[in-house]
């Protein structure tokens, strides 16, 4: 059985009506569970944590990477007019740190730097982002409120040098990120605030781009990299990304869990 959102339930309080309660996951893994059913979920640390929560499940828990159909290698030119563009993807929220990314324009807004700066949400956003971001025209909003297409994604996603994700640390401990796999799609470097999922990705592809331990880091970073940016690290960072995700194409993918059956049988 493969697992995703669901396990997120392990973190959250049970439901207060008792028949909910009787049909809730972690309820079921600690009564109703059996040794005939195996569990996949998508990554190593999401495998590590959910036993970290679980340590009855040792043996029964397996753990592939997230399939995904990665982009063809395209040529890209960084760095356009003497410009650097971040662009945070996906659906906006504040429980995702999107707020952020307003915050971070605003600041380099009013900071002179070697490199002019640019700032894009690609995706919806939460309307209360919006209204709280004060000046919203520092950040270039792709959808608003609506859902974009996917050419138009694509489209939007192609025309940024790195990728900015401000989840917060706690964040993506038992479910895979699609929104990271999407900026390795597309070659992008990436720039988050570190979680052990992200941590993994790095770990396991090398330079991709830069872990922050925190908002401030984060800032600090990009600063560095709007006055000392480097072409060569950049083009091995795409480099890195591009060797590195073929561990995470589907001919790996059914490879193990061809492994997994063949270890249950």
């Amino acid at each position: 059985m493969v697992v995703h959102d669901v396990l997120e339930t392990l973190l959250g309080r049970p439901p207060r009506n008792p028949i909910y309660k009787a049909l809730w996951f972690p309820y079921i893994l600690k009564y109703c569970n059996t040794p005939k059913i195996n569990y996949i979920v998508l990554g190593p640390s999401l495998e590590e944590n959910l036993l970290q929560l679980t340590p009855a499940l040792k043996g029964y828990v397996h753990s592939i990477d997230m399939p995904y159909f990665f982009e063809p290698a395209s040529d890209f030119t960084p760095c356009r007019d003497g410009t650097l563009r971040f662009g945070s993807i996906g659906i906006g929220h504040k429980t995702k740190g999107t707020h952020l990314l307003f915050e971070l324009a605003q600041h380099f807004k009013s900071v002179h730097s070697r490199y002019q700066a640019s700032f894009q949400h690609i995706g919806g956003i939460s309307e209360a982002i919006l209204l709280d971001a004060g000046n919203q025209n520092a950040v270039t909003v792709y959808a608003g409120g609506n859902s974009l297409k996917r050419e138009d994604f694509e489209k939007a996603l192609r025309e940024i040098d790195y990728a900015v994700f401000f989840y917060p640390s706690d964040s993506y401990k038992l479910r895979a990120s699609g929104a990271i796999f999407d900026a390795l799609s597309f070659q992008k470097p990436v720039i988050a605030i570190r979680n052990s999922y992200f941590g993994y990705c790095f770990d396991a592809m090398g330079d991709i781009g830069y872990l922050c331990s925190d908002y401030s880091e984060m800032l600090a970073t990009i600063d560095d990299i709007l006055n000392n940016w480097d072409l060569c690290r950049y083009a091995l960072q795409q480099k890195n990304i591009r060797t590195g995700r073929e561990r995470f194409g589907l001919n790996e993918t059914a490879g193990r869990i061809g492994n997994i059956i063949k270890s249950r049988k």
